[in-house]
């Protein structure tokens, strides 16, 4: 009887071990019918959206975004709001790239009759702003003038100097000149369309008192002042409308050309950059375009500095802006690489070729991203495989103990029965370190598939080969 009842509880343990390793090895072709069967699940998606906002509303967004982001995942169709609080979870919770990436998504999902267009647009602004990212927040604007950016405290700060000195312009073009001349040396060069046209309508109400510096740049440069006549083009460059800059560029390059190290008049240029690529190395790209946009205004003789500012207005996918500083880089360099005429055509007019490259950039981006999907899919379930192994061990490891424990004893009634129950005993003792080593393997195994998976795949640049190769600090 004692020998049937021994049988009878290591059946019920080995049922058990075979139910959890059941479970644990779920077949990878069920996943997407499961998540099909997932996705009509909407009370399930409302519960998880309703938690994710009660997290975020007690200031824990970590838990908010996972909530959310299981949400999404179940139902990919659900509506703008859901997308909004997703990206205002990611934000508070510090992924700043991705909140942005969430909501210019759901603003392009949603479409502009939907109610929630305008409240992703103004997270937008706010986000983009908020990270220096100006240019990229004008972007999002509905009003596109400075009267609808001042309406957003975070544009006020960086451009209410500005859009004074534009109102100024009209009845008083002195004032107006030194209030932007105050707004250029805390923001530096202009990076948008919307910044440039209020700076030509300030310097054209201006342009008497901007003349000089051409001719006085112009007169210098003849007499062989090549310091002098860099001083005066730099003040054109900053104080003189796009019109009247552009017909003097060949001048303007004689007297760059003359001088061996322009930013070598401008220590504020050269500190300026140097904080850029620290900037840029911490991953701050904010500041970095900050610190170069000051930089270029600095010493816009600098070739290396207006194609830095290039580089960095490219990331920001402000190509037209991005084109204009390589060019200003092209006309000032001795030695125009062909890698930099490669960028400024791609950024002006994508040819065919350039745009199946960047096709086959997204597709690829595409593939890394599935494959870290499946990386921390394969290390979940071989983790779980080995959590599921090492707690068979663990039973059978009890068994045999139980059996050493009976044998000690001394209760049993016949020598066949002893014999029984010592192999019994050896065979649970044999399994639960076989099982034991497989547990340890497997865990061994999910550690480094599910590093690579959790972690956020390196993805490329599209329309921008070369990138991260052509960035060359500060030095010329």
């Amino acid at each position: 009887m004692r020998g049937t009842r021994v049988d009878s509880r290591r059946l019920s343990w080995l049922s058990l071990g075979l139910a959890l390793l059941h479970l644990g090895c779920q077949p990878f072709y069920r996943d997407d019918e499961l998540r099909a069967l997932r996705a009509a699940d909407s009370p399930r998606g409302d519960r998880l959206v309703a938690a994710g906002q009660r997290e975020l509303d007690a200031g824990r967004p970590g838990p908010a975004e996972r909530l959310l982001a299981q949400a999404i995942e179940l139902n990919p169709q659900r509506d703008g709001e859901s997308y909004l609080l997703l990206a205002r979870a990611q934000l508070a919770a510090g992924h700043r790239a991705a909140a942005r990436a969430t909501a210019r998504f759901a603003l392009d999902r949603t479409g502009p009759a939907s109610s929630h267009q305008g409240e992703l647009r103004r997270f937008l602004i706010r986000a983009y702003a908020e990270d220096g990212l100006i240019a990229r927040a004008l972007d999002w604007l509905d009003d596109k003038t400075l009267t609808g950016a001042l309406r957003f405290p975070e544009l006020a700060a960086p451009l209410s100097a500005l859009a004074e000195a534009e109102q100024l312009a009209q009845t008083q073009p002195v004032q107006a000149l030194s209030r932007y001349a105050e707004w250029l040396s805390l923001y530096g060069e202009p990076d948008h369309p919307l910044l440039r046209a209020a700076r030509e309508r300030i310097l054209g109400s201006a342009e008497a008192l901007t003349r000089p510096f051409l001719e006085e740049g112009a007169r210098l440069l003849r007499s062989g002042d090549a310091g002098g006549a860099v001083r005066r083009y730099a003040l054109a460059y900053r104080y003189q409308s796009e019109q009247r800059l552009s017909a003097a560029l060949a001048e303007f390059a004689s007297a760059c050309a003359a001088l061996p190290s322009p930013e070598s008049l401008s220590p504020l240029s050269s500190s300026e950059a140097r904080r850029g690529d620290v900037a840029l190395k911490n991953d701050h790209l904010g500041e970095a375009l900050l610190s170069y946009r000051r930089a270029v205004v600095a010493a816009p003789c600098w070739a290396v500095a207006h194609r830095n500012l290039a580089l960095l207005l490219a990331q920001i996918e402000q190509r037209d802006e991005a084109a204009r500083q390589m060019n200003w880089f092209l006309r000032l360099t001795s030695r125009p690489g062909a890698q930099e005429r490669a960028l400024l055509e791609s950024w002006v007019a994508p040819t065919a070729g350039q745009a199946a490259a960047a096709r086959e950039t997204a597709s690829d981006n595409a593939r890394r991203v599935r494959a870290a999907a499946w990386q921390k899919k394969a290390g979940i379930v071989l983790l779980t495989l080995g959590l599921v192994s090492g707690g068979m061990a663990g039973l059978f490891g009890y068994l045999g103990a139980d059996v050493n424990n009976q044998i000690r004893g001394g209760n049993l009634a016949t020598i066949d029965e002893l014999q029984r129950l010592h192999a019994a005993g050896q065979r649970d003792n044999s399994a639960a370190i076989g099982l034991a080593v497989t547990g340890g393997v497997l865990a061994a195994a999910s550690i480094p598939l599910l590093v690579i998976g959790l972690r956020n795949p390196v993805l490329r640049l599209a329309g921008a080969p070369g990138m991260s190769a052509a960035w060359s600090g500060s030095e010329p």
